[in-house]
């Protein structure tokens, strides 16, 4: 059609002159598209549907086709403009139909990830202090309850871990039970809440061994004096 059009010679072929490539592209492939109106929330699309083209279309449809638009990566859109240009000059284009941003196209989507990432950090933190503090609350009120038994295990050389083992389970089991709360504020678990559940556990241990060290010195005393109450 393309070629009768522009009154060039048409192209024949025998049967024999024709043959098959079979592409094989795996299931659940991901491909990256520059469309802002397609893809995910990574701008990538699964399983795509390919488009064989053979010698029995003409090159000029494809060039019409591929060369209806061009992306730019820029950091600016002085720099862009600067790009844009020395592409029209290199293809001597006479006029460009449209010049769209992709990041503006997009922008609505990113100031709402950025906002949610924000309120993420923000109840994370939150968490992270109501844990702590929970925790140093705790420690202080077993503290007090168990003295008396905590100081007779200590001084019979009962192991650390031992002593507090009802303590530190505790401690998980509060830790533990904050996830389902974080799954429906979050609406996933995010992988960090179990680093922070983590690092929670080793600040439990820290806050207790520094109970052990420092009010023993003074409970044990006062304890043998009899003079605790």
């Amino acid at each position: 059609m393309y070629r009768a059009a522009g009154n060039k010679m048409e192209i024949h072929k025998n049967l024999d002159d024709l043959n098959i490539n079979i592409i094989y592209i795996e299931n659940n492939q991901r491909y990256f598209t520059y469309n802002p109106y397609s893809g995910d929330s990574m701008n990538t699309i699964a399983d795509t549907i390919v488009t064989v083209y053979t010698e029995n279309i003409d090159a000029s449809t494809l060039g019409s086709y591929v060369g209806s638009s061009v992306f730019v990566e820029a950091e600016d859109e002085y720099s862009a403009l600067k790009e844009i240009s020395s592409i029209t000059e290199k293809y001597d284009a006479n006029e460009l139909n449209s010049v769209a941003s992709v990041y503006d196209k997009k922008g609505v989507e990113i100031q709402y990830l950025k906002n949610k990432m924000g309120q993420l950090i923000l109840n994370t933190i939150i968490i992270f202090l109501f844990l702590i503090m929970f925790m140093m609350v705790t420690t202080y009120f077993y503290y007090k309850l168990f003295f008396r038994e905590l100081i007779i295990k200590s001084l019979y050389g009962y192991p650390f871990v031992y002593i507090y083992r009802f303590l530190f389970r505790t401690n998980l089991l509060i830790n533990i039970g904050v996830i389902p709360f974080v799954v429906i504020a979050c609406k996933q678990l995010p992988l960090y809440m179990i680093s922070i559940i983590g690092g929670l556990l080793l600040i439990d241990y820290f806050v207790v061994w520094i109970v052990n060290k420092y009010l023993f010195a003074k409970g044990e005393a006062q304890f043998i004096k009899g003079e605790f109450k």
